[in-house]
This record gives structure tokens, sequence and C-alpha cells, in this order.
């Protein structure tokens, strides 16, 4: 006969009107048979949290693993909004091609079943040193830039006291590192009369 399955449980035999029975018979008065669980044991599971450098990359290992815990057989469904809570603000899922998104598997005895879930970094537009608008992740630095020459007006200098301003003229410190709010639209060389004196 074939055994039902029942997912987190072991099949345990047939009871008829409560009683458990050893073998089914079929017969003209028309019994019931229920099928006799027990519950399996639990076992824990790996979700391994994937998280994009600063290079728009992935590493070859997770950056954090979550222990969980489920019954033994049991097939388990996971999804980023159930771990985004562990994360920094600028992560969000990942579902793109360049990831191995494993969402889903049964539990297995030894631990072993581990699911993965990636997750991309943000990404702010910054125009620097007069170039157009690019795409900066979060945390990323942005390095000082080299000034051309040619575009340096006559009779005046790069600031030596604040030589990157912002799209306002407010001072930016170079190398910049992209924040996840209140970043520049633009850093760009701040020029002053070639003749001025600092202290």
């Amino acid at each position: 006969d074939e055994v039902p399955v029942l997912e987190g449980y072991t099949f345990a035999g047939w009871a008829v009107d409560g009683a458990k029975v050893d073998t089914l018979v079929m017969d003209a008065e028309g019994k019931t048979y229920t099928a006799l669980y027990t519950m399996n044991d639990f076992a824990f599971f790996d979700v391994e949290l994937y998280l994009m450098d600063t290079e728009g990359n992935y590493g070859t290992t997770p950056n954090k693993v979550m222990k969980e815990n489920g019954l033994i057989g049991l097939t388990v469904t996971v999804d980023h909004d159930g771990f985004q809570q562990y994360l920094e603000d600028y992560f969000s899922a990942d579902t793109s091609d360049k990831t191995n998104n494993i969402y889903k598997g049964v539990i297995a005895e030894d631990g072993s079943t581990t699911l993965k879930l990636y997750f991309k970094r943000a990404t702010v537009k910054i125009a620097v040193n007069g170039e157009e608008p690019k795409d900066y992740f979060v945390g990323q630095e942005i390095p000082a830039p080299v000034v051309d020459p040619t575009e340096i007006p006559e009779g005046h200098e790069q600031d030596p006291a604040n030589p990157w301003v912002d799209q306002n003229g407010d001072p930016v410190e170079v190398p910049y590192t992209v924040k996840v709010n209140g970043n520049p639209t633009e850093i760009k060389p701040n020029f002053v009369p070639a003749d001025n004196t600092y202290s």
C-alpha cells in the first residue's frame, strides 16, 4: 500500500475508530482508516546572506549566516523580506541574473540544508570633476580626481584650503566616502585667484 506523506512527520500506521490496526482490510463495512503520524525532531538549517560590496560584486562566502530550525523533512521557504531587518537600510533584494538565490529546501536531519539570499547595495548619482553623473555605491570611496591644468582659469589655482566643493560651494573632503544620505550631487574643484594668501 502507498504510504501517505505529511511533511515534518513520520507515518506511524493506520487506525479505525481511534484504534490502531496492523493491516488494511477493505470489506463491505466501509471502514474509515485514519493515518497516524509522529512528529519529526527539529533540525537546524542555514540561511546564507550575501551582501554586494562597494565594487558591485559578491564574494564566494556569505557575509552573514543565520541559523534557523524546523521539523526534519519539512519543506521550508525563505524570502528577502524576512531577513531585511538584520541588514543596513541601504541593502535590498537582488533577484538579478548575477545572483544564485536559493529560496526553498527540505530540512535535512544532519543540518546540511542551506538556503541563499543576495542583497544589492544602494547607489547614489554624483558628478565628479565636471564629468557626467554616475552611480556610486554606498560606502564606496571616490578618490581625489586629477585636475586638468588646461581647465584651471587663467590667474587662478586650486584652493589649498578647500580644494573641492559641492554644487553649493561648500567644502567636500576628498577622497569622499559615499553615504546613505546627505551626499553632494556634484564634486568639483574650487579655484581661487592665484595671488591669494593663506594663514
